[in-house]
C-alpha cells in the first residue's frame, strides 16, 4: 500500500521509510483516512446488519503542490552551481581529431610501446609523454608505463638485495670456469 507524504503530498512507495521528494520520514502508523464501515453482501452500507466489516479507504484530499524555492544566494551568486563538464560528450559525438581527448591510434600505441622499450631513451621518453601536455590517452598510457618500470626496478633491487649471496657464488663460479 503506499503512502503519502504529510508535507509535501507525493506518493511514497511501498516499505519505504522517507519521502524521496521531500526527505520528511514516512508515518509508520496505518492512515488516519482508512475507516470502518459495514457491508452487506449486495455492498451497499448496511445501519446495523450483522455483516462482517471490511476495509475502504476514503478518498484522500489532493495535496497542494508543493512550492520549490530557490537555494538561498551568497554573495550574489547561487548556492551550489553544478561545475562545467568539461569531458562529458553525448554518446554519438566523439572528440574532433585534434583534441586533447582524441583517441590514440592503434599505430599510435605501437610506435610508443617500441620507443619505450629503448634503454635510457625509453625511459626518458616515458617521462616527457608522461607529463608533457598533449593527448590524454597517450599522458594515461605513458603514466602506466613508468608505474611498471619504476616497479621493476624497486623489484630488482629487492630481489638483488634477497640473493646476493647466491649471485656473488654464481658469479665467482662462471668466472673460475671461463678462466677471467
Amino acid at each position: 500500500m503506499t503512502q503519502t507524504c504529510s508535507k509535501c503530498g507525493e506518493t511514497i512507495g511501498e516499505g519505504k521509510k522517507f519521502c524521496p521528494a521531500c526527505g520528511a520520514k514516512a508515518d509508520s502508523a496505518p492512515n488516519p483516512q482508512i475507516r470502518l464501515t459495514l457491508q452487506t453482501e449486495d455492498n451497499t452500507p448496511a445501519a446495523a446488519a450483522p455483516a462482517a466489516p471490511t476495509m475502504q479507504q476514503a478518498q484522500p484530499e489532493p495535496a497542494p503542490a508543493p512550492v520549490r524555492t530557490p537555494p538561498p544566494a551568497y554573495n550574489g551568486q547561487a548556492a551550489y552551481n553544478e561545475p562545467p563538464r568539461a569531458n562529458s560528450y553525448p554518446p554519438e559525438a566523439k572528440p574532433m581529431k585534434g583534441s586533447k581527448y582524441a583517441p590514440v591510434s592503434t599505430i599510435g600505441y605501437i610506435f610508443m610501446m617500441i620507443g619505450m622499450s629503448l634503454p635510457l631513451i625509453g625511459f626518458i621518453l616515458t617521462l616527457i609523454l608522461a607529463f608533457a601536455g598533449g593527448s590524454v590517452n597517450r599522458q594515461h598510457f605513458a603514466r602506466a608505463v613508468l608505474f611498471f618500470m619504476i616497479l621493476g626496478i624497486i623489484g630488482a633491487i629487492v630481489i638483488s638485495i634477497l640473493f646476493w649471496s647466491t649471485i656473488s657464488q654464481l658469479t665467482k663460479n662462471i668466472n673460475i670456469e671461463w678462466g677471467l
